[in-house]
């Protein structure tokens, strides 16, 4: 009697790791599951030179500054917005790792725990203004510098260029 009742208590500790390792790891991909799926060696949000095939990064205003889909890669279409975004948007090369394209990887392959990822990803739209942006970069004039406005009231970053730039495409 004493050998079955260690063996029924030695197998309910076993189902009882069990089902904590399995909610351990249904909470996780809750959490983390987007960075799981920006992993760069996922070949369906990834091609195969590393870089990320889905998604679009827009202003706050709407103004698509990157966009991957099927057809290729896409930069905004005024020549001073891209080249004055450059620092904050990166590019598909990977040339610049701390930009939003890096950042925002997890939201761009329109990740779901239920469905996983989906083409062509989702629109993340960050705080930046293109009009401000190609401003900012005109008047540098193609000095060297930075500029940076922000509004202090909500932390918002309304505009971010930096100077030398080139232009991504």
């Amino acid at each position: 009697m004493k050998q079955i009742k260690r063996r029924a208590s030695a197998a309910l500790l076993l189902a009882l790791f069990m089902v904590a390792g399995t909610v351990t790891i249904l909470t996780r991909l809750l959490l983390y599951g987007d960075q799981w799926a920006a992993y760069s060696a996922n070949s369906s949000v990834y091609t195969s030179r590393g870089i990320l095939a889905c998604g679009t990064l827009t202003d706050r205003s709407g103004v698509v500054l990157a966009q991957a889909d099927e057809n290729g890669y896409r930069y905004a279409g005024d020549v001073n917005v891209r080249v004055a975004s450059l620092h904050a948007v990166g590019d598909y090369q990977g040339y610049l790792g701390a930009s939003a394209l890096t950042a925002y990887a997890g939201k761009l392959t329109g990740y779901s725990p239920v469905y996983g990822t989906t083409n062509p990803g989702n629109t993340v739209a960050l705080s930046l203004d293109a009009e401000l942006q190609s401003a900012a970069w005109r008047q540098l004039g193609g000095r060297k510098g930075a500029v940076l406005v922000m509004n202090y009231e909500t932390g918002e970053i309304l505009c971010m260029v930096s100077s030398p730039s080139y232009d991504p495409e």
